[in-house]
């Protein structure tokens, strides 16, 4: 199709050629060794598909039960391999139905596409004019984010919100598996307390406004579904504490500051006895938002 035996690669990823925009559809996944002849040379030619889905769409359909192959091991496998964003939920419903007896059906709804997981944040004590934000994620999904989107870090004081774009972040390169940093130094507009927000939009402008194609990271308390701002660290100004995620639920699983420039995320069993908890969240196995699926440093 391209005239070219080499798979896309990042150089060249992303830069608007029909190379760079071509996608992977396989509607035969799982069916036999060779996927019902999708695959001729199986080795080289899904090498090639691995290789070229880390930076272009890539999903299908099941069409036959064929064990051990259709069967979860196999399977999970080989989505994580050719980094699948989509399936289709309705066929062939007797292998989604064996995913499902074999638990595996849930872990696969999960973790198709990016889904974004917030391991931790480092914050500075406020100045007068800025706060240093240095937020660290890591993608848990089998893919990426496929188009560009900004990325913006934020404070809010009541209904006032300052969005800060972080330039040198393109969130179509945090490939499966990486762990990135997102940093800024976020103006503050104001004095008092606040809360700090990371903000990813659509970059459509008719659509970047609407909070469902905001990217959604998959942790509760921490999205807001009202404004599709992630919201996780507030400063409170009468105590000079931060505390983490959302005020405006808990839920049961405590989380530890570790000490007071780095707030990160632990499950209840790793704090230790005289850490401060700042805050009660827990990772939401279900986060997503319009296909987007992201999460933070606990698994569910």
């Amino acid at each position: 199709v391209t005239g070219s035996d080499a798979a896309l690669t990042a150089t060249l990823a992303h830069g608007g050629t029909e190379t760079a925009r071509l996608g992977h559809h396989n509607d035969c996944f799982l069916a036999s060794d060779t996927d019902y002849g999708t695959y001729e040379d199986v080795v080289v030619d899904k090498a090639f598909v691995a290789a070229e889905t880390l930076y272009t769409p890539m999903g299908g359909e099941t069409c036959a039960v064929n064990p051990p192959r259709s069967e979860c091991a196999t399977a999970t496998v080989e989505l994580a391999l050719l980094h699948f964003d989509y399936l289709n939920r309705g066929y062939h419903p007797d292998v989604l139905d064996g995913w499902a007896t074999g638990g595996c059906l849930s872990t696969i709804q999960r973790t198709l596409g990016h889904r974004l997981t917030l391991v931790r944040a480092t914050l500075e004590t406020p100045g007068a004019e800025a706060v240093a934000v240095i937020v660290t994620l890591r993608n848990d999904g089998w893919g990426a984010l496929r188009r560009a989107r900004p990325v913006l870090l934020g404070v809010r004081r009541g209904a006032d919100v300052t969005l800060t774009p972080v330039t040198a972040a393109d969130p179509r390169l945090w490939l499966p598996g990486e762990t990135v940093d997102v940093s800024a130094a976020v103006p503050l507009g104001g004095v008092g307390s606040f809360e700090l927000l990371l903000h990813l939009p659509d970059a459509n402008p008719t659509l970047k406004d609407r909070p469902d194609y905001a990217v959604r990271l998959a942790n509760e308390n921490v999205w807001e579904a009202s404004s599709g701002f992630n919201v996780f660290a507030q400063w409170d100004a009468a105590t000079a504490t931060w505390s983490l995620g959302s005020p405006r639920s808990t839920s049961a699983a405590f989380m530890c500051a570790l000490d007071t420039d780095c707030l990160e995320w632990l499950p209840a069993a790793e704090c230790v006895p005289g850490q401060r908890l700042h805050s009660r969240l827990t990772t939401n196995p279900e986060s997503r938002a319009s296909g987007h699926y992201l999460g933070l440093a606990m698994q569910p």
